[in-house]
């Protein structure tokens, strides 16, 4: 699977890392004036009128709402509700993750050896984030010396890795070992709601596009939305119904590109 960015429309086709909380505060920054935010305030569950949801139940009061978005993760609240179901598939694998410090070349690159996926990439600050595909215990037990046979074990499987290979070994003591699960929802709406993000999906790690797809949800809706001109009950409806046609097609083709290494 090779990700070619020369095809990239720009004149410096750029493949750009960020830390969490900083995609979160961009996009922070980026709302108009007019859009109220309750950090902290918990989305206890729905308000409906009739067969539709009209909003939810935030700290005990209700508040009303033409679309409500449910983008609150993996074991969502509001999904559950909501009566959608997004069935999860365990990998039998885990990932290892190990943040690499010091003179570390930056590079994004993604191996698959004998042992499984081996996937680095580049974090501000210098860092180097690197995921190493691991049995469910392979990790388990292990002292300090058992890990420096284990690591080297990786390196040798996987030369790609000789430019981080002494931060590997410097910090494979310090690691988190992270289940991978694959999902997708079999509807990504009801009347009134969309579900976004991982409340309706997960990908495997190997093409990098969970955060990528979660985005991509929240700019076809808007699309969708604004095509329709109007939050009347029946325009959201009808662009719900379309978000879903549109994203549940995409999701399907970055869930089998996720899944399936490349041969």
């Amino acid at each position: 699977m090779r990700l070619d960015y020369g095809h990239l429309p720009t004149p410096q086709p750029w493949l750009l890392a960020h830390d969490y909380p900083t995609i979160l505060r961009a996009l922070d920054d980026s709302l108009p004036p007019g859009v109220e935010v309750r950090r902290g305030a918990l989305a206890e569950g729905l308000v409906r009128t009739g067969d539709r949801v009209t909003g939810v139940r935030c700290d005990g009061t209700a508040v009303t709402a033409a679309l409500v978005v449910a983008a609150d993760g993996v074991s969502s609240r509001l999904r559950r509700e909501a009566g959608l179901t997004a069935p999860r598939s365990d990998y039998p694998h885990r990932l290892a993750a190990f943040e690499l410090a010091g003179t570390v070349p930056p590079d994004f690159s993604a191996y698959v050896t004998d042992g499984g996926l081996r996937l680095r990439y580049p974090l501000p600050g210098g860092r180097v984030r690197l995921y190493v595909q691991v049995a469910a215990d392979e990790l388990r037990g292990l002292g300090p010396d058992g890990l420096r046979a284990w690591s080297g074990r990786v390196l040798r499987g996987c030369p790609g890795l000789d430019p981080v290979a002494e931060a590997f070994r410097a910090g494979v003591a310090d690691r988190q070992v992270l289940p991978v699960s694959r999902a997708l929802a079999p509807a990504l709406t009801v009347p009134g709601l969309a579900l976004v993000g991982e409340s309706g999906h997960l990908v495997h790690p190997m093409a990098a596009q969970g955060m990528n797809s979660s985005i991509a949800d929240a700019h076809t809706l808007a699309a969708m939305l604004r095509q329709g001109g109007s939050l009347q009950a029946d325009v959201v409806d009808h662009a719900l119904r379309r978000y879903d046609t549109a994203r549940r097609h995409d999701l399907h083709h970055v869930g089998r590109t996720s899944h399936t290494p490349p041969g």
